[in-house]
């Protein structure tokens, strides 16, 4: 959920009524998606219509396994050769066995340095898969099944043993240990997205008294401070600000950011300056640049959330709004990890968070950029219950959580997991009770790959998210929070990257 100041607001509404005619007009192929009904505060509507260009190459690389041929038997050492071609270049093949990754190759012929001991893969039917990438970011991907066929070791040579016999009894007194302790449970970061309003402060990062406040209800101080910035604010293009990230790192927090290719002033679903292929055709990196070169130079480890929600409708990086295309998602966020490497920015961890899955969202499996270009996954989760505000019915953690969960595992199951936004209403249920099991039983017991959780404090379109909707709820979240498990700020000098679990 992205945050727009109540003035800036207010304005945009203004400036949408008197475009929203024209843009229209100039954007009349665009189609028509209805917007999820998410916090208003997420976005205002105004439009900017940018021409793109209307010829380019949107095919990927012509691919093939060259070697060994589909259907072979291979054993020993061997040679995985990939051909790749494309009229604006291949920037780079990635090779995979069984899922595995073997090489990734930028320079043809692709593989010719690599070999594939296959030995130390058990007898049987492999699947290789081979990806190849263009520089406009996109892909094409294929595959081969082979046989692995590598002899048996010859058995163990047969002796005859001669057992002398035994010794009569002897008497011996036997100790036995006592037992191990019990296992200590894995370690989650915990955090939160405050909004100072209600205090009549500003928000965290910005105002260090919404933060205290915060934990002294919580009654523990976080480990993580989370906080968004879009690309572009009323046609301005927004910096890396050193400032807030070294305020988090002062309390011994590690900070994350949402940080997302949009501009806050316009529609939420129409800005045509930002389509996901103006992304990967490059036209941002400028911008992306100077950023990344921005937090190189802070230099101390950071989460950066980047598109957030992709699988939604309400954002225009979202592949089903905003002109996108499928594949377009993950190829702009491989373009933009690429920049980052490129200017050496490897403090920054990289946070892949969709919403939990409903009925007509986009399915997640290709939204994936790969596992090379994610250090965390991530899944936004909440509770709406009955709250007027949006009716929806009463869920516990697991309910909400659940199946999206074991979505995300399926395609990234090495990666920890993060509740980058998770909260509950009062409505429908006892919120108290719904905080104390999510805190004290489902999450270490259901759900043992989440190892951060990120709680969403602020009362986006009349929902009452806070933990201090009432004295109940703010006792139940800061009685689950105080467990040893719950990691509090201890990352004032931490300078790991990127990120790992705790």
């Amino acid at each position: 959920m992205e945050r727009i100041p109540r003035a800036t607001a207010v304005a945009l509404a203004c400036a949408l009524a008197a475009t929203s005619t024209a843009a229209l007009a100039a954007r009349s192929t665009t189609p028509s998606t209805p917007a999820k009904a998410t916090p208003a505060a997420k976005a205002t509507k105004a439009k900017v219509v940018v021409k793109r260009a209307s010829a380019r190459d949107t095919s990927g690389p012509v691919v093939s396994v060259t070697s060994p041929v589909n259907g072979a038997t291979v054993s020993g050492s061997v040679s995985v050769l990939v051909s790749a071609k494309d009229q604006s270049g291949v920037s780079k093949v990635v090779v995979t066995v069984d899922g595995g990754t073997l090489y990734s190759d930028t320079v043809a012929p692709y593989g010719d340095v690599v070999r594939w001991n296959t030995a130390a893969t058990a007898n049987g039917t492999r699947t290789i898969r081979a990806i190849a990438y263009d520089r406009k970011g996109y892909s094409t991907t294929v595959q081969a099944s082979v046989t692995v066929a590598n002899a048996a070791p010859p058995p163990p040579a047969t002796t005859t043993v001669v057992t002398p016999p035994p010794p009569p009894p002897a008497t011996t007194t036997v100790v036995t240990p006592p037992p191990p302790p019990p296992a200590t449970p894995s370690r989650i970061l915990w955090g939160a997205y405050v909004d100072g309003d209600r205090w009549g402060w500003g928000d965290a990062p910005w105002d260090a008294r919404t933060m205290d406040k915060f934990e002294q209800q919580a009654g523990k101080n976080m480990s993580i401070v989370h906080w968004g910035q879009a690309w572009y604010r009323g046609g301005v293009a927004q910096p890396f600000y050193p400032g807030d990230f070294t305020r988090v790192r002062s309390r011994g927090a590690l900070p994350m950011i949402d940080w997302s290719p949009w501009d806050t002033s316009q529609s939420p679903t129409n800005q045509p300056a930002f389509q996901l292929a103006d992304v990967i055709a490059g036209n941002h990196d400028a911008y992306i640049r100077a950023w990344a070169t921005g937090a190189k130079n802070w230099g101390h480890p950071l989460f950066l959330r980047m598109g957030h929600e992709m699988n939604g409708s309400w954002f225009p990086w979202s592949e089903r709004v905003n002109g996108n295309r499928p594949g377009e998602f993950a190829a702009a966020w491989r373009h933009v990890y690429d920049v980052f490497r490129q200017v050496g920015a490897a403090n920054v961890s990289w946070v892949w968070c969709p919403n939990t899955s409903y009925t007509g969202s986009t399915p997640l499996a290709g939204l994936y950029p790969g596992d090379a270009y994610v250090d965390w996954t991530c899944i936004d989760a909440y509770n709406w219950g009955t709250n007027p505000a949006k009716p929806n019915k009463w869920q516990t953690l697991t309910q909400v959580l659940g199946p999206t969960y074991a979505e995300v595992q399926a395609i990234a199951p090495s990666k920890p997991v993060m509740l980058g936004e998770w909260g509950s209403t009062e409505f429908g249920g006892s919120k108290a009770q719904w905080l104390t099991d999510a805190l004290t039983r489902e999450l270490p017991t259901n759900f043992p790959a989440v190892r951060a959780a990120v709680w969403f404090d602020w009362n986006a379109d009349g929902m009452d998210w806070v933990i201090e909707s009432s004295s109940t709820a703010t006792a139940a979240f800061a009685a689950g929070i105080r467990h040893s498990r719950y990691v509090g700020n201890e990352y004032a000098n931490y300078g790991v990257s990127p990120i790992p679990a705790p």
